[in-house]
C-alpha cells in the first residue's frame, strides 16, 4: 500500500464529507487541523488493516490445520490400502506399500492409469 503524501491529501481531501482545500490558502492552525484529520485517517486505515491481517491470519491458522488433518487422514487411508493390498495379493500381484499409494493418489488423473 502507498502512504498518501499530505499535499495530495490536503487538496484532494480524502475524507469523508470534506470540502476540497486550497493548500495556499491554509494558516498555520488549519494547516495543523489538516494534519490532524490526516493523521487520524491514516490511523484509522492502519486500524482496519490490523483487522483484516488478524482475520486472515485466523483463516490461514484454519486452513493449514485441515490440510494437516486431511494430510493424516490421506495417510491412514493409504496404510489401510496396503494393508488390504497384502492381504488379497495373490504371488503374481505387486504389492504396494503406504507411501506407494499416497504418491499414487497424489498423481493427477491422466498419470494414475499407469499404475494398477
Amino acid at each position: 500500500m502507498n502512504r498518501p503524501k499530505i499535499r495530495d491529501f490536503i487538496e484532494k481531501c480524502e475524507l469523508p464529507n470534506c470540502t476540497v482545500i486550497n493548500i495556499g490558502s491554509l494558516n498555520v492552525v488549519s494547516y495543523q487541523n489538516a494534519l490532524n484529520e490526516y493523521i487520524d485517517y491514516l490511523e484509522e486505515q492502519l486500524s482496519n488493516l490490523k483487522v483484516k491481517n488478524e482475520v486472515e491470519h485466523q483463516q490461514n491458522e484454519l486452513f493449514c490445520k485441515k490440510v494437516n488433518e486431511l494430510d493424516k487422514a490421506l495417510d491412514r487411508a493409504c496404510e489401510m490400502l496396503s494393508m488390504y493390498d497384502k492381504e488379497t495379493a495373490h504371488e503374481d500381484d505387486e504389492v504396494f506399500s503406504k507411501e506407494q499409494w499416497k504418491e499414487w493418489c497424489m498423481k493427477n488423473e491422466t498419470d494414475s492409469s499407469k499404475i494398477k
